[in-house]
């Protein structure tokens, strides 16, 4: 019974030995080289391709993306050149790669080298990253970026005119600036950390809006079903929505306004002012405002001046003063 006992002592010896072995050298091989084979399973890009520009060489005035499926990522860089890279799960080889040209200046990036893009119509996804020096990033005439179904993103591009499209993809923006600006997502969501714009459209389907500390001379917003957040300022607000909420937090009364909704409800914050008139027509909703005055349409608070219009058929319409203004 002892040399039982003393054998069972050894072999959970001897086990436990062979298991701080095994899982020394496993830690340091990278547990044999599966951890390296389960990192290139589980990641989508696994292949890269990058190409460069120099815009030294051949001035770059606009920039043009027409992608397919897959994440797109537009960023100002220290660099100094125009650096593309391309992703992919898979070997790509000829067509199959991005089209790198230019023309008049503007730099065109396609979703692949096939004469009539008819790649774009396969269900494969590809990466592209966009790399653009400050210089370029910052004084662009035109900046277009379409994406069929994937993500945009798009950190501290400066153009006259910018245009940021997605089918069915997430719009994800920071200090985007130009003159003109149009962004529009059929089923995405959009985040927008600050910018600039004297013309500014913003057109949103099923995904939900949220503009932080954006301010444009001229802003029109629609959405269809889902819920809009902006904050910032509007010279010229004109908001349409469908039934999705949306919420117009204002640095400064506008200088007039539309706002229209058929189920959605209207809310719109603005901090204390010499005043304004506000006119609300609805069929069966409800018309709130916390500054005071009453007129025959809506609201005549203080002097009067800027006119805000608000049309809906069963949304609530709700004028809020700004938290930290005076009563």
């Amino acid at each position: 019974m002892v040399k039982r006992r003393v054998w069972a002592l050894v072999a959970w010896g001897l086990g436990a030995l062979f298991l701080l072995v095994w899982l020394f050298v496993g830690a340091g091989t990278q547990w044999f080289g599966l951890a390296s084979l389960w990192e290139e399973a589980s990641s989508p890009w696994n292949y890269h391709y990058t190409s460069t520009w120099d815009p030294v060489v051949s001035r770059v005035r606009g920039l043009s993306i027409a992608w397919g499926h897959g994440p797109v990522e537009v960023r100002s860089s220290p660099s100094s050149q125009v650096v593309v890279t391309e992703y992919a799960g898979e070997t790509l080889q000829g067509e199959a790669k991005l089209r790198l040209s230019s023309s008049r200046g503007v730099l065109r990036i396609q979703w692949d080298r096939s004469p009539l893009g008819l790649s774009s119509f396969l269900p494969q996804e590809k990466r592209l990253v966009v790399e653009v020096p400050v210089e370029v990033a910052t004084q662009l005439r035109e900046f277009t970026c379409e994406n069929l179904s994937g993500s945009i993103t798009v950190d501290r591009i400066t153009a006259q005119e910018t245009c940021v499209r997605s089918g069915s993809g997430d719009l994800f923006l920071s200090g985007l600036q130009g003159e003109t600006i149009q962004v529009s997502t059929n089923s995405g969501a959009l985040r927008w950390q600050g910018g600039a714009a004297q013309d500014l459209e913003v057109e949103l389907g099923s995904g939900s809006g949220e503009l932080v500390n954006v301010e444009a001379e001229a802003c029109r917003l629609s959405t269809v079903s889902a819920p809009v957040t902006y904050t910032g300022s509007g010279r010229q607000m004109e908001v349409c929505t469908v039934s999705g909420p949306v919420r117009a937090e204002l640095s400064a009364c506008p200088e007039e306004g539309t706002f229209q909704a058929v189920s959605g409800s209207l809310e719109v914050a603005l901090p204390e002012n010499p005043g304004f008139e506000a006119r609300c027509q609805s069929l069966s909703g409800t018309f709130v405002s916390e500054f005071p005055g009453k007129s025959a349409q809506g609201v005549l608070y203080g002097a009067g001046g800027p006119l805000l219009q608000f049309s809906t058929t069963s949304g609530d319409v709700h004028i809020q003063r700004r938290s930290g203004s005076a009563l």
